[in-house]
């Protein structure tokens, strides 16, 4: 399965974010003051589009490489 990781900053840390929408296959709490680490299945269209819509919630991000990860 592809998957592609994101660094994703939040407007507010203190508001958790919405993931409606985007098949999120790994999430890690806070590597950074206001920012998550996420993995989604495939190329992160789905969160691209999420975060473009919900400048409430997210204000930035940065893609990593996409990888492959063994469906289990």
């Amino acid at each position: 399965m592809l998957t592609t990781k994101f660094r994703v900053w939040l407007q507010d840390p203190r508001i958790p974010p919405v993931w409606t929408g985007v098949k999120v296959v790994d999430l890690m709490e806070q590597v950074g003051a206001g920012c998550i680490e996420v993995t989604v299945k495939g190329n992160g269209h789905d969160l691209r589009q999420l975060i473009a819509k919900r400048r409430d919630i997210f204000a930035a991000y940065l893609q990593m490489v996409p990888g492959k990860r063994e469906d289990h």
